[in-house]
């Protein structure tokens, strides 16, 4: 039976990509063209959970909350990997993969996809104890939507699926939206399950490299292709989420070895019969990312957490708690002698050059480009050259 209800909710899931517009495997978004003639603009599918919640609704099939729908103008998918999937298609069946998981993964069921006689109308649907059983959007609630199961006709709008493809050139791109300024730079805690190459120019991608009781140390991820399920830290080249553009990349890429930084998919607070899919800050084993007296820092404070009022029972919202990590996001484990504040220093550089003991720093370069003779804190990433060749950046 768990089986089964996963399969149909990784199957709505599958709508995202199952429209495909005839472009073959690739990333996805997909809304709503029941609900975008209901509310005049497109509602996008959203997988806010890797496990899936099912609530029978009278004469209407199944509902998951798992997988909601959202509208521009209340949440913007733009710079949100959870509006992402990826189509693998074969033939007329559907593979779908996103925010860590795939229907693949979760069950063994044959997902159909059917084009409804125009070029960006599509359903899916699967057989379930000898029914055909439609993806559509369940609309009950004002804001946000859920995607249920349902045996009905073919005339019901809220079946019918447009899709839109992800591209860095076009309106429908993937930005990463900084959320925190340091030293003149913008920053995004970062954690997706797809690989990437940054389309937009002066972007960096960082990870901790090396962590003591006071200090971190951030090291850039060199590579062109940055991999999939890797937390980091993202240097944009603005304030503004198109500026941030990214190549949306699939397969798998070599990891990247040493990162310190633990990651979350999911942040959903509202469940019908749980606590929601979230994570827990812990002030005593983990360090989020803060900006303090401009500068960088991984520490205890919550200003850059999630709130919510649903801390207990779903449907009897209690005192405002802010205390849930934020999805996609990056973070820190440490010990329970860490301070509550990490700074940045060089601390774990000397480790990192154990094989070569006689490296030593040869020439600094601030990010502006500035070669000065030693690195004052407060200066931000420097890029430092040793003398064996090797070149890394650290944060001062």
């Amino acid at each position: 039976m768990k089986k089964r209800f996963l399969l149909t909710a990784a199957v709505s899931v599958m709508t995202l990509a199952a429209s495909a517009q005839l472009q073959g495997d690739g990333y996805y978004r997909v809304y709503n063209l029941g609900l975008q003639t209901l509310k005049n603009k497109k509602c996008y599918t959203w997988v806010a959970a890797d496990k899936v919640l099912i609530v029978n609704q009278a004469g209407t099939g199944q509902r998951f909350d798992a997988i909601e729908l959202w509208s521009k103008t209340v949440k913007s998918p733009i710079s949100e990997p959870a509006s992402v999937i990826y189509a693998t298609l074969n033939g007329s069946n559907i593979d779908l993969e996103a925010q860590g998981t795939s229907v693949s993964r979760m069950t063994d069921c044959k997902l159909t996809l059917a084009q409804n006689g125009t070029a960006n109308s599509y359903t899916l649907s699967t057989v379930q104890a000898g029914c055909t059983l439609y993806l559509w959007a369940y609309t009950n609630m004002s804001a946000k939507h859920y995607i249920a199961t349902t045996i009905t006709n073919n005339s019901v709008a809220y079946k019918f699926w447009g899709v839109e493809p992800v591209s860095s050139s076009s309106d429908n791109y993937f930005g990463v939206q900084p959320t925190l300024e340091a030293n003149g730079k913008y920053y995004a805690p970062f954690y997706a399950s797809f690989p990437f190459k940054f389309a937009s120019q002066g972007m960096k991608a960082y990870y901790v490299s090396s962590v003591d009781n006071d200090h971190y140390t951030l090291e850039e991820i060199t590579t062109e292709v940055k991999p999939g399920a890797t937390p980091m830290i993202i240097e944009c080249s603005s304030n503004n989420v198109s500026d941030n553009r990214l190549d949306l990349l699939h397969g798998s890429y070599p990891a990247v070895k040493g990162n310190k930084l633990s990651g979350v998919y999911f942040c959903n607070d509202f469940y019908e019969d749980s606590r929601g899919i979230r994570t827990t800050f812990d002030p005593a084993t983990m360090r989020v990312w803060n900006v303090e007296n401009g500068q960088l820092v991984l520490s205890t404070a919550t200003d850059n957490l999630h709130s919510s009022y649903y801390a207990g029972k779903a449907n009897f919202p209690g005192e405002l708690y802010n205390g849930y990590l934020n999805a996609n996001q990056s973070y820190l484990t440490v010990s329970a002698s860490a301070s509550q504040t990490l700074t940045a220093g060089t601390t774990g550089v000397n480790d990192l050059n154990a094989s070569a003991e006689a490296a030593k720093p040869v020439r600094y370069t601030t990010a502006g480009g500035m070669t000065v003779d030693a690195p004052q804190k407060g200066m931000g990433v420097v890029i430092v050259k040793y003398s064996d060749g090797t070149v890394r950046s650290v944060v001062y």
